[in-house]
């Protein structure tokens, strides 16, 4: 026997609140008159969210709530430093597992001795930079 789909109840959207309204919230709920659970009812919001609102402006003052896309210059260069570490990790982990074959150079056998192709091209441009230094 199939089940019936069952419908779910579209999401709600989330609400969202401009910094100058938590702080005015915050400001209401200091002032000492109502309890937090009063003022968080007159405003519509859970209580909860009015004492993280405080405690977050208990932490960080009035750079408590930057707003949308907006972060503070110490999030800023975590995020950076993150980044910066990644790209390294990257790096590190390239260069340890790369050929064998980039870490030797390659040596070709020619007649009665061995020589590197790639040692021998650096070697005569290092030669060619000294002779035009010297002319």
């Amino acid at each position: 026997m199939a089940r019936k789909p069952t419908k779910r109840p579209p999401k709600s959207k989330r609400q969202s609140f401009t910094p100058e309204y938590k702080l005015e919230a915050v400001r209401l709920s200091e002032e000492g008159t109502k309890s937090i659970a009063a003022v968080a009812a007159d405003l519509g919001i859970a209580a909860n969210q009015l004492h993280r609102w405080r405690r977050q402006h208990a932490d960080r003052g009035v750079a408590a709530f930057p707003g949308n896309g907006k972060i503070n210059s110490h999030d800023e260069e975590l995020h950076r430093l993150r980044r910066e570490l990644r790209q390294v990790i990257e790096e590190r982990d390239f260069l340890k597992n790369r050929p064998r074959a980039w870490a030797r150079p390659m040596w070709i056998e020619t007649g009665s001795r061995l020589h590197c192709p790639r040692a021998e091209r650096f070697v005569f441009r290092l030669q060619e930079a000294a002779r035009s230094r010297v002319s």
